[in-house]
């Protein structure tokens, strides 16, 4: 796995697009280890959401909620961000949608456990 200089200093190689608009992404082999928004989402409640990246807050990736449309942070960028030791990340407003997944092995209900 990559340390987190690594993690800090990668150079985004590839494009994504989302409603054709493009965004200068990390390459592959930045994330192999491990999940990813981009290139190997892990099997959550919102990962068929529509993306959006927070360009005013760090890139943070969020997933649209299609009922409410309210932005809820991806659970693989939360691990990320995890990963750089910047915990807050996950703090949003919220309809409720992204906590149907209540079970314990939900990577979302991980990171709100580490909390207590």
């Amino acid at each position: 796995m990559l340390d987190c200089d690594t993690i800090l200093n990668y150079s985004m190689s590839e494009i994504f697009y989302i409603d054709n608009k493009s965004y200068y992404i990390h390459s592959r082999d930045i994330c192999k280890n491990w999940n990813c928004v981009f290139h190997n989402p892990s099997d959550h409640l919102m990962k068929d959401w529509k993306i959006n990246i927070r360009l005013d807050n760090r890139s943070l990736v969020e997933r649209l909620c299609p009922k409410h449309g309210v932005g809820h942070p991806d659970p693989d960028s939360l691990a990320y961000f995890e990963k750089i030791n910047i915990r807050y990340m996950g703090v949003h407003g919220c309809c409720g949608c992204c906590r149907l997944d209540k079970s314990s092995n939900s990577k979302l209900m991980q990171w709100l456990k580490s909390f207590k």
